[in-house]
């Protein structure tokens, strides 16, 4: 005879009702159990018709610890919900069974009563609120405090899918794919990196359990949904604009990457380099997931030794504000191996494993007048930051003229002149922030926003190359800590100049 599998109940049946296992045989007082098992507080009518001197196993069925009645026919009722299964779920959820709801119970009981049958009100009952469960795959989240979150999904595949297709967030397919059928990356033999483990830090445990229908996920695309969002997934739009890349958007929105946008509109975007059309809705809702991905890279950069501050000797024969060059400023070289943890995209942890100086720097030497040091710049720059990286280009999104670096080890760090030269501007607005201008006496200047704090230098100083003027920041307009940077000439902004562009003279 098939069981039915109880499921879950809402109260305690504390005096109503005492549990037994199919194998079990009732003990106690069988006069108390003849007084006491009287129908009179069940949901359908239902007579006592006899008390025996014999006891023999019911089964007793309760919604939400409510008594509902006593089966009379236990194989009756699994029969119809045999009948309802192939009528109802069979084509939705093939393979499967079916259960009755699970805010419902039936229990086995050792009594000495008949009951009148009423089966097919049990089960018209059943059919007309649809208390049916049917069996899914439970899915449970846990982490040290205990179960935070359960979802029940129709294909285990499915969820399977869907998580590694939130994976790709933070990982590449190509290495998802080696990591999680057990294999590694290949090692690093040249400049580059490598993505070592993917892992979750909560636990996920997968059994096998009955679930309300309308409860269980019945598609990949929507454990996608709850694993970027939860149970918070009202979605937030934004119109393209002209102009607009899906990198820009996700930087003007504060989102990790454009691989987000892509993710969260994967219906109707494939790459982060698709073009996207002026009009076109995005949904740009900011990940809110009950997972925590965590992903370990190495990497190999070859990366500038810079030689500090120019030395300067004083030469009194020279007439005041001279300068002469010595020996010029030649930028060093180190191969950097570095270990990499990035906890949901953000760097968490770094460990430098080697660094090799291959090409040591040179400092310049000047001699100069004894009463000041030229602010003219040497035509050659520097970034502006340490560990540098462009967060957002030049036109990364409308009107977007400049480059947004961040330091990517050291998100708050400070931020050094890139040349030579005199501060023009030391001051705030209130799309900019805390800002800086210099001007490197030879008709270009350059622009530092969003410090943290006031600039560290004032109108008028002179400033070395790799002198610092500020902290890394985020005042004015910006959704994530960066150096808002450009070179200009006169009133022209100089994005692409083989002499001026940063992205030419710095490489990036």
């Amino acid at each position: 005879m098939k069981k039915i599998i109880t499921l879950l109940g809402c109260l305690l049946l504390a005096g109503l009702c005492t549990l037994f296992s199919s194998n079990m045989k009732f003990g106690g007082n069988k006069e108390k159990l003849k007084t006491s098992d009287i129908l009179n507080i069940s949901i359908l009518n239902q007579e006592m018709t006899a008390v025996n001197d014999v006891s023999k196993v019911v089964y007793k069925i309760y919604d939400c610890g409510e008594l509902l009645g006593v089966i009379t026919d236990i194989n009756k009722i699994n029969q119809f919900l045999e009948e309802v299964y192939e009528e109802k779920y069979k084509e939705d959820f093939p393979d499967s069974n079916l259960g009755i709801g699970v805010d419902m119970m039936i229990v086995e009981e050792v009594s000495y009563n008949d009951y009148e049958d009423i089966d097919d009100e049990i089960c018209k009952y059943l059919y007309d609120h649809s208390y049916f469960s049917i069996e899914a795959y439970r899915i449970e989240f846990s982490d040290t405090n205990g179960v935070y979150a359960v979802i029940y999904v129709k294909d285990i595949n499915d969820f399977y899918n869907a998580r590694n297709s939130y994976l790709t967030n933070y990982i590449s397919q190509e290495s998802l794919d080696l990591l999680t059928n057990g294999k590694t990356t290949s090692t690093l033999s040249t400049y580059g990196e490598r993505e070592v483990s993917v892992s979750i830090l909560e636990t996920i445990t997968v059994t096998k359990e009955y679930a309300d229908t309308n409860e269980i996920i019945t598609s990949s695309k929507d454990i996608l949904g709850y694993l970027c969002y939860g149970e918070n997934t009202e979605p937030i739009y934004y119109t393209v604009q002209e102009g607009d890349t899906i990198d820009g958007i996700a930087s003007k929105q504060g989102l990790s990457s454009g691989q987000e946008v892509v993710t969260i509109n994967s219906d109707i975007l494939t790459s982060r380099d698709q073009v996207i059309t002026p009009g076109d809705i995005l949904n740009i809702r900011e990940f809110e997931s009950p997972i925590t991905v965590v992903v370990v890279r190495e990497e190999i950069t070859k990366e500038v030794v810079y030689p500090g501050l120019p030395i300067r000797r004083e030469d009194a024969s020279l007439q005041e504000g001279i300068v002469i060059a010595e020996q010029e400023a030649i930028n060093g070289s180190a191969n950097v191996s570095r270990t990499i943890t990035y906890t949901n995209g953000d760097i968490t942890d770094y460990e430098v494993t080697s660094s090799i100086v291959t090409v040591q720097p040179q400092q310049a030497i000047y001699r100069t007048g004894t009463k000041e040091v030229p602010g003219v710049g040497t035509g050659t720059y520097r970034w502006p930051v340490d560990n540098p990286i462009i967060s957002c280009g030049w036109g990364c999104y409308r009107d977007h003229a400049a480059i947004d670096v961040q330091n990517r080890l050291d998100l708050y760090g400070l931020i050094y002149a890139t040349d030579r030269g005199t501060v023009i501007a030391s001051a705030y607005h209130s799309v900019n922030g805390y800002y800086v201008i210099i001007d490197h006496g030879n008709g270009i200047k350059s622009y530092y926003g969003h410090m943290r704090t006031e600039p560290y230098v004032t109108e008028g100083q002179i400033v070395d190359q790799g002198e610092v003027i500020g902290q890394i920041g985020m005042s004015g307009v910006a959704t994530a800590p960066h150096v808002h940077f450009f070179f200009y000439t006169g009133d022209s902004y100089v994005p692409h100049s083989m002499h001026f562009s940063p992205c030419e003279k710095l490489g990036c």
